[in-house]
């Protein structure tokens, strides 16, 4: 319901404004993560060229999340630049970038983060918990631009 009723949304929105360079969301639960990330996986075109989400500290339980893959999957694409960015105050006025006070929990062993971006990845100021090795990118390589992953602060 969450990811429908953003989409819809999000076309309003583009059908009213000029082409803008970034959607930027600020999110505080894994739904919202989870429906914010959704448009950089969304291969149809939309008026923006990178998607930035400003994540609240706290703890995000990813165990059951759509970003996690079975272990025997691979993971899912990007096909906009994606930025992930940890550290924000409530309302995501401000910003302390440290590891430790934005924290992504994956509690079930038979899941990892595995994405295939096709753009550019930035993930920024988290603490990985739990994870044990199952964190994964794998670069797509027929796409038409090379793409870089980076992650720092993390």
């Amino acid at each position: 319901m969450h990811a429908s009723f953003a989409f819809a949304c999000l076309l309003l929105l583009a059908s009213s404004c000029v082409r803008a360079d970034d959607l930027e969301f600020c999110v505080d639960s894994v739904a919202e993560l989870e429906d914010a990330v959704d448009f950089a996986r969304n291969g149809l075109p939309l008026p923006f060229a990178r998607i930035v989400v400003k994540v609240v500290q706290g703890t995000y339980n990813l165990s059951n999340s759509n970003l996690l893959s079975q272990l025997q999957t691979i993971g899912f694409p990007t096909y906009r630049d994606l930025r992930l960015l940890g550290g924000y105050s409530a309302g995501c006025a401000t910003r302390q970038l440290n590891a430790t006070n934005t924290v992504l929990l994956n509690t079930n062993a038979d899941r990892k983060l595995f994405v295939e971006p096709r753009a550019d990845l930035l993930l920024q100021g988290f603490h990985f918990e739990n994870f044990s090795n199952t964190i994964q990118f794998w670069t797509f390589s027929d796409a038409p631009t090379q793409q870089r992953i980076e992650a720092t602060h993390n």
